[in-house]
Parts: structure tokens; sequence; C-alpha cells
């Protein structure tokens, strides 16, 4: 079952958009005190090795290294931004006191636990047309994988989530879907999993043809279930070409969580892409308007002009820039930057922060945001396919890529 063209980047989706970090409460516009706080993969007190602030949009000052940091804001001054590192990464977020008043910063890779090997037993004899059999795990992050023996022997992240098992038939059609929802994934756990005939598919759903930019040929659309913790199944896809209208097996209707759909396009460096949460069976996905920014590759980090997003769902830009055993990644809310129409990505190698030496392959990505959820929410999941659990949500994604070679 080739999955070669789900692509869930375009900025990373950056999705970054802080994935892995949790919004304070509401917060006054400006003026006063933020505190940021910075929590390991588990999300206990952690300590970056550097820490940079930045109030309003002055220049960047280096910040002790410790689980939270303050910064003052003056009157009248609500923007602020904090850098720091998380591993190999360098991680910027520019926020408004408003739209994050006392965040806490997640660096997912810090005090990573050590997955753990749990037994599925399953029994899938009621459907004997089953020729592939497909599982999913989220807890505090997704596993996924097919499952070649029985009992089979699952590696997963350690805590609370679903499990969700799909079974196709030798055409790649999904036959039937079972899930064991909400539970506890420890070291030696054995789960049982017995297929029914109400676990099979019933019903067909379909997507509707959607616009696509011109000269997007590449890309299509993909439709999956996901469960109220995240775990996922496919149920149908097609990337012969974007836009097509897509007919699906509808999930059990006891199958607890919400269907999704995935539309993509791509053209020269140009994606734009959308997931769509719906619970009926029908639904036509909308995709952004193309982001083809200006880039200058002059400096060591790329700096973008024409940036031009708007909407009441606009949420922010992210950019990042790839070199050798490195990265940064800035996420830009719609509060920071305001009416501006340019960026760049940030040099912070007079703090100590490491930055492309000369003659370096740099790759790079600008993507805009889009979501019907405010900040707070996209900030609190703890990975991309529980903030898909979400009732509801939307998130769409126009990204430009590019490559250079570091002065």
């Amino acid at each position: 079952m080739k999955r070669n063209r789900f692509w869930l980047s375009a900025g990373g989706l950056a999705l970054a958009l802080l994935l892995g970090a949790c919004g304070g409460g509401a917060g006054s516009g400006s003026g006063g005190t933020v505190t940021v706080n910075f929590v390991d993969a588990l999300g206990n007190p952690w300590a970056p090795s550097k820490v940079a602030t930045q109030v309003g949009t002055g220049a960047w000052q280096s910040a002790p290294s410790g689980t939270s940091v303050t910064l003052n804001l003056p009157s009248g001054v609500a923007q602020y931004g904090v850098a720091f590192t998380c591993g190999t990464e360098t991680q910027v977020v520019q926020f408004t006191k408003g739209e994050a008043p006392n965040p806490t910063l997640r660096c997912s890779s810090a005090n990573a636990p050590a997955p753990v090997n749990v037994t599925l037993n399953y029994n899938d004899s009621a459907f004997s047309a089953t020729v592939t059999r497909l599982y999913s795990v989220n807890t505090l992050n997704v596993a996924f994988g097919a499952l070649t023996s029985n009992p089979a022997t699952l590696t997963v992240s350690p805590g609370q989530g679903d499990l969700l098992v799909a079974l196709y038939d030798n055409s790649g059609a999904v036959i039937a879907l079972k899930g064991l929802l909400n539970q506890n994934f420890t070291a030696g756990a054995s789960f049982n999993l017995n297929f029914a005939a109400s676990d099979a598919t019933s019903g067909t759903g379909n997507t509707g043809s959607y616009s696509v930019p011109s000269g997007f040929t590449s890309g299509g659309t993909l439709v999956f279930h996901v469960t109220p913790l995240g775990a996922y199944a496919f149920l149908k896809d097609d990337f012969s070409a974007p836009g097509n209208a897509l007919s699906f097996p509808l999930p059990p209707s006891a199958l607890a969580g919400q269907k999704v759909v995935y539309a993509n396009a791509f053209s020269s460096g140009l994606s734009v892409f959308s997931v769509e949460t719906f619970t009926g069976t029908s639904h036509t996905p909308t995709l952004p308007p193309v982001f083809n920014p200006t880039v200058s590759t002059s400096a060591k980090f790329p700096a973008f002009s024409g940036l031009s997003a708007s909407g009441s769902d606009f949420m922010g830009y992210s950019f990042s820039a790839n070199w050798p055993g490195e990265n940064l990644t800035a996420i830009v809310s719609k509060g920071w930057i305001g009416t501006g129409t340019s960026y760049a990505l940030p040099d912070l190698s007079s703090l100590g922060f490491p930055v492309p030496a000369a003659g370096d392959d740099v790759t790079y990505q600008a993507s805009t945001l889009y979501s019907n959820k405010p900040l707070g929410t996209l900030l609190a999941a703890p990975n991309f396919w529980k903030l898909l659990a979400t009732p509801g949500i939307y998130l769409r994604s126009g990204s430009e890529e590019g490559s250079y070679t570091a002065p």
C-alpha cells in the first residue's frame, strides 16, 4: 500500500506551530511580563543549553539557561521572541503577549523515554479476505506499521494512547477496522484484539472535487480515520492528480473518532495542502492560496519578502533552514508579523547559536499556516495526529522550498 505522496510537511506544517508546546491562558495585549517555560518530552521542567530573548522587534539578547525565562515588556509593546536549542535544532518563536502570554515550549527530543515492546494478540478470522494488516499506536509519539506475525511485537513509546488496526484485501481496499482505545502502554503489556462482523466497513463516503492552482499538476487526495487519541488508519487515496473526487469505505459506526481528508498539490518547489476533519459521509476540501515569497540567500540565513497572507483563519508563518547536522525553525505569529511584508531568519551566532559554515549546502522552507482553531489549541497538542483528533479542526498551508550554498 503505497503512501509515498502522503506528505505532511509544507513548512513542516511546521506544524510545528509548535506542536508540542502549551499555550498559557488569555492575557492582556501589551506591557508587563511574559514567562516562558521549557519542558522535555514528558512535560517535565527542562533547561535548554542556550536561550535568547527579544523584546518587541529589537536585538536578541542572551538569557541564562534555566527551566523558564521572563521577559519584561514596556508599556505599549506586545511582541516578543524566544530562541532555544533543542538537540541539533534551534527553535525560535515570535508571538505577542495577547496570543501567548505564558507559553510552555517543549523539546520533544529531550529526555524522551525509551521505546518499549508490547504484545498484540489478534483474531481476524471473521475476515478471510485479509491480505494486509496495518496498525497505529499513538501515545507520546506515533508507531505505525504492518502486522506480520501473530502474536505481534509492537515497539511503541510508553504512555496512555489508542491502538487501531485496519484490515485490507488484495486490492488494497480496507475491509475492517477495530481499536483498543485509551490503553496504558507499558513494557511487557499484552493486548487482545478480536475482530467481529460488526467491525466491517459499511457504506460509502465521498470527498468532492476541489479547485487546484494553475500549474499544480502533482498531488492528490487521501482519506483516513483518526481515533480520539490520535491513532489512524488509511481509508482510500488517489494521487493520480490533485482535485479529483474520491469515494471511500465508511468505517464501522461504533468506532470512535472522526474522518480526515488530506489534499495536496505541487509545482516546482511550491506546494499547498489542507487537512480537514469531518464526521458525516461527505466533505469537500479547500486548498489555501499559493505562497511564493521572494527569497534572498546573500547571508547565512535566507530572508523572505512579499509576505501578504491574510484572513481570519491565518495563524502565522513558519521559516526554516537545514544544513549538515543542524537546523533552525522559526514560528512567527500573525500578531507578531502584523502588517510587515518581510522576514529574515535570525543569525544568533554572536550569542553562541549554530549557523551554516561557508560552503555548507542549505535547504530552506517558508510556509503559511491557516486553521479554524486558536493558537492555544495548536500549541497544546503533543503531536500532529493528536491535533487531528481535535473535533472539527482544519489545517492548511502553502509552502515554498529551495536551496543555496552558504556564503
